[in-house]
């Protein structure tokens, strides 16, 4: 009977080291999802280099369609805008365009630039000289 009491104890024993290497598995992906989800919350992508911004009086819908928030259709808008009323000043006159608010305007800050009006938007002070 003894040798029978060693066995299960042998077997107990195996059971919660498995247990315990499967739970440190567990723990360890858990933790590195963790870490790799939180890294990218932490340190967000930043637009510093200026050869990266995009330039908001130039770019095309597809090249607009690159910045968080701005799907097709708000791309097509801005192009539209752009060129119906002229070149946007600053960022914040992308809230010109419908659906275009401050939290959206906010969100592309970082990745644009406000460049001079391209060749094909309209100048109205342009159009008053002789």
């Amino acid at each position: 009977m003894r040798t029978r009491d060693r066995d299960d104890a042998r077997e107990l024993r195996t059971g919660i080291r498995a247990g315990a290497v499967i739970l440190a598995v567990v723990c360890a992906a858990a933790l590195l999802w963790g870490l790799a989800t939180r890294r990218d919350a932490a340190f967000p992508p930043r637009a510093q280099d200026a050869s990266r911004l995009i330039d908001i009086n130039a770019a095309d819908a597809t090249t607009l369609r690159l910045l968080p928030g701005i799907g097709p259709a708000l791309a097509g808008r801005i192009v539209e805008d752009r060129e119906t009323h002229g070149a946007f000043a600053s960022v914040e006159d992308l809230q010109r365009v419908r659906g275009i608010g401050p939290r959206i305007s906010e969100g592309v800050r970082e990745f644009v630039v406000v460049g001079p009006p391209s060749a094909e938007a309209p100048d109205d002070q342009d159009a008053t000289r002789p």
